[in-house]
């Protein structure tokens, strides 16, 4: 849809076609005007004064914990809001839509180049969104199996105190 939008607008640009011309429509107006006023008030207020990065350094620290093969424990929520325990697991969980391929393989041609969906290595496609998450628990034997869950799931380096089925 977008490409076929941007095709459309390249061919008013190139034909000069009568009705393509949004300039003096009122959402131009609105998006000058608006735009007037950014400007007005970073010029007034000046740029955010962001000196010590934390978020940025708690992102990285996520980041490289989430690299480690950590012990974890996995929960899910009830409708009443309990927690459940669900198993020990390791990790914290991935979405069942994340994607291990680029999602769009650019294919070019003599239309020009568009982008098409690309399968995963099993062949299939992956839907846009899923909410649903795999966690790899360890059975009685410590060994390691995926569990797909679709109640939202939360993982945790360390066992919470409030899951109503733990013993305690």
């Amino acid at each position: 849809m977008r490409g076929l939008i941007e095709m459309i607008a390249a061919a008013c640009m190139m034909f000069g076609i009568a009705g393509c011309n949004s300039e003096g429509d009122a959402d131009s107006l609105a998006r000058k005007q608006t735009e007037k006023m950014a400007m007005e008030a970073a010029r007034r207020v000046g740029p955010v004064g962001i000196v010590n990065y934390t978020e940025k350094r708690f992102a990285k620290m996520i980041y490289e914990l989430r690299d480690k093969e950590v012990k974890t424990y996995s929960y899910f929520m009830d409708m009443t809001g309990r927690l459940h325990f669900l198993c020990n697991s390791i990790g914290y969980g991935l979405p069942a839509s994340i994607q291990y391929v680029n999602p769009q393989k650019k294919v070019s041609g003599s239309y020009g180049n568009i982008a098409l969906p690309q399968p995963e290595p099993n062949g299939l496609f992956m839907p846009d969104s899923l909410d649903a998450t795999y966690v790899l628990c360890t059975d009685e034997k410590g060994k390691v199996k995926p569990v797909y869950s679709e109640p939202k799931l939360i993982v945790s380096p360390f066992k919470l105190i409030y899951a109503t089925n733990l013993k305690r």
